[in-house]
């Protein structure tokens, strides 16, 4: 059998509220031309009400946060033909996050989506964390915009603001305590690619991200942090394997992403020189 039929495509974009109707029609059919399985959506705006109108079109499941105010809000939208169980749901009453638990493609996992604040990030990261922690199961898989960047050289365009130190050093620990991995920073360890630009400050930054448990790794085809067309924020998709699949083989292979890696690539062929 073709493991390519197991491909998933998952999509964390930020939409800048989708009340309007004509804006909500345009991003579905936009994450549809991306061939998206799961979508996680950030800044809905939408009521508990109004949320249900994103189960349309290709929209097979919905698992909401609206949140108190127009502010927030966070979806994860499931295709229609993505096989996807849920176990558990966790909402955050604010819209802040949601923690959904279940069988994707027969294989357990936890989706989370994430919409952190602008400020005191680093005590909503501390807070975070215990939660998904206590209510995960299988494989995480986490994205979101953070508000945050993580490396604060590479992820601005402008210089580091004085926060900076402070919520990168707190963001790498949410990611270490739990175990998972920026994946697009992975494959690009030196690039400089922005997800959001900031027209009060005319400047640019990476603070959506698409994180997964370390040993997903090795499942990932594709990361891509796509153009900004819905709001000022990049959609960023990752293509991937589900976390074990059957038909592959269980022998060992090359994970090829490392390849694009110079952090791996380099010391390989300095011991490939000292050898001939």
């Amino acid at each position: 059998m073709d493991t390519r039929l197991n491909k998933i495509v998952l999509i964390s974009l930020n939409v800048n509220g989708i009340k309007n109707k004509i804006k909500r029609h345009k991003m579905l059919l936009y994450l549809k031309s991306l061939n998206c399985d799961i979508a996680m959506l950030q800044e809905t705006h939408l009521n508990v009400t109004e949320e249900k109108k994103l189960r349309q079109n290709w929209v097979g499941q919905l698992f909401s946060s609206p949140g108190g105010k127009a502010s927030r809000g966070v979806s994860i939208l499931i295709s229609k033909n993505m096989p996807f169980k849920s176990s558990s749901v966790h909402v955050d009453q604010e819209g802040r996050y949601i923690i959904v638990s279940g069988w994707l493609q027969n294989e357990k996992v936890t989706l989370v989506n994430v919409y952190a604040p602008n400020i005191l990030q680093s005590k909503f990261f501390a807070s975070l964390c215990p939660t998904i922690a206590r209510s995960m199961e299988g494989p995480l898989i986490i994205g979101g915009d953070f508000n945050s960047v993580c490396d604060p050289i590479l992820d601005r365009s402008s210089q580091p603001l004085p926060s900076d130190k402070n919520i990168s050093t707190a963001l790498r620990e949410f990611q270490s305590e739990l175990g998972i991995t920026d994946i697009w920073r992975l494959v690009h360890p030196d690039v400089r690619e922005y997800s959001f630009y900031s027209g009060a400050h005319n400047s640019y930054s990476r603070i959506d991200y698409i994180m997964m448990s370390s040993n997903l790794i090795q499942n990932v085809l594709e990361i891509k942090m796509n153009s900004i067309l819905v709001g000022d924020h990049a959609a960023v998709s990752v293509t991937f394997f589900p976390p074990t699949n059957p038909f592959k083989s269980k022998q060992w292979r090359l994970n090829t992403m490392l390849l694009k890696n110079e952090n791996c690539t380099l010391p390989i062929k300095d011991k490939i020189k000292d050898f001939f």
